[in-house]
């Protein structure tokens, strides 16, 4: 994905964004002085000038301070130094763009300084629960200052090395919620964040097809070396949020914004992104699949399991087939044929799946005598989008009329029976703009 689609997808709500300490130069405390960065703070909390350094790393330097000055002093230090009351003009205009979640291992409160009476605000931390994280959410991984006292300053406070041993953010409910909106986003960009930390490293390895949409804006000042771990990570781009903020006003200025899709009714969208999956157990999933043909949307856009490492979809030929297409080209479009009950409806979710890996949005049409206006109104939006027309021949005619006028970014999936497939095929080849070259029979 090239880096302007992805900020039209940011622009869109569709991003989720990752910060981290290298931000901080942008705030400041009670004060007035710049909110530290770790370094800062070792310097702080052993009471030397800044810049003084230490062999020793922040988490053991803090431990090292709560064990021999007390918790009172490192909260009195942490809270005066951590909480901001100044922003730099150019964070309220990062944070108000509508991403879908801000994922953040400061401890601070920039973010929330930067939207107050922008728009409510919804801090969380992994002590909460993951059904409170609604869309815009602000996620402080490493913990709140806000929500932290002297009696659970190592409890709720990822700072000290005794609570950096006991947290265990790979086995909990929240790093599985991650990997969810990571998997989700059409794209996902890291500020001022060093991946200096493990569990995110672990969360990006864990699906190479997030490296594709992945942007890491750094610092002019990284180094090789930092530079060069980043790059397995994602897009590096220089520059910082300088770089960034820059790009999203170029972009920004040509470009509309989707705000019309809840609106639609012959459209539906379906995304990764819906907070909470179904409360039914997993056999009751099944039963409703098996049996009546529902397909657990949900679980299977955020590729989850039924059991084991089994997926609740099995992976067809087919589906393996329209995978090779989508990769290697050329192809635009995707037609999938097949009898009765032969997995056309699934090969087209597991499609999708893939689709909104790749940055797209993906909706499926209902026949409907909105459906043409609809589809007219879609072709407005010039970022990566893809129809699935399920029983297409029932909607030749939107079809044809859709496929005239969308955009080169926009693509057509169509599902049908063989045996009506074949009555209707010179529809396939007679409608111009229709695969704009071959179009890809499953």
């Amino acid at each position: 994905m090239e880096i302007d689609d992805a900020i039209r997808c940011a622009l869109d709500g569709d991003a989720m964004l990752f910060v981290g300490a290298g931000l901080s130069f942008l705030s400041k405390n009670r004060d007035g002085e710049q909110i530290p960065d770790g370094k800062a703070l070792v310097d702080l909390l052993l009471e030397q000038p800044i810049g003084t350094g230490s062999p020793h790393t922040l988490e053991r330097v803090a431990g090292y301070v709560v064990r021999n000055k007390g918790t009172n002093f490192t909260y009195d230090l942490i809270k005066n130094c951590l909480t901001v009351t100044q922003v730099d003009e150019k964070l309220p205009i990062l944070y108000d763009i509508p991403w879908r979640r801000i994922y953040t291992t400061n401890y601070d409160n920039a973010i929330e300084m930067s939207l107050a009476g922008r728009r409510p605000v919804s801090s969380l931390t992994l002590n909460d629960e993951q059904a409170r994280a609604s869309t815009g959410a602000i996620i402080h991984i490493n913990g709140f200052i806000n929500e932290v006292s002297p009696a659970t300053l190592q409890a709720n406070l990822t700072l000290t090395d005794y609570a950096y041993a006991t947290s265990r953010l790979q086995d909990s409910e929240w790093f599985r919620f991650f990997l969810k909106d990571l998997s989700a986003a059409r794209a996902i960009f890291f500020v001022g964040y060093s991946l200096s930390d493990l569990d995110i490293q672990r969360a990006l390895i864990s699906d190479p097809s997030l490296a594709r949409k992945t942007y890491f804006y750094v610092s002019p000042k990284a180094d090789d070396l930092e530079k060069g771990v980043i790059a397995d990570f994602g897009q590096l781009i220089e520059g910082g949020i300088e770089q960034l903020l820059s790009s999203i006003t170029v972009v920004g200025a040509n470009y509309e914004a989707v705000r019309f899709s809840t609106g639609f009714v012959a459209l539906k969208e379906i995304t990764a992104f819906a907070d909470n999956g179904s409360s039914e157990s997993n056999a009751t999933k099944i039963k409703e699949q098996l049996v009546y043909g529902r397909l657990p949307e949900h679980e299977v856009l955020h590729s989850e399991f039924v059991f084991g490492n089994q997926p609740y979809l099995v992976s067809r030929r087919q589906d393996k087939d329209i995978s090779a297409a989508l990769s290697r080209g050329p192809y635009r479009d995707i037609l999938i044929t097949g009898e009765l009950a032969s997995g056309k409806t699934a090969s087209s979710l597991n499609l999708a799946s893939i689709l909104i890996k790749q940055g797209y949005k993906i909706y499926y049409a209902n026949k409907s005598l909105k459906l043409i206006e609809e589809l007219r109104k879609l072709t407005s939006n010039r970022t990566k989008i893809a129809v699935i027309f399920e029983n297409y021949v029932s909607m030749l005619d939107e079809i044809r009329d859709y496929a005239s006028r969308r955009p080169i970014e926009h693509r057509i999936i169509l599902t049908e029976r063989s045996v009506t497939h074949d009555l209707f095929s010179d529809f396939i080849t007679k409608t111009n703009h229709l695969g704009s070259g071959p179009i890809k029979l499953i």
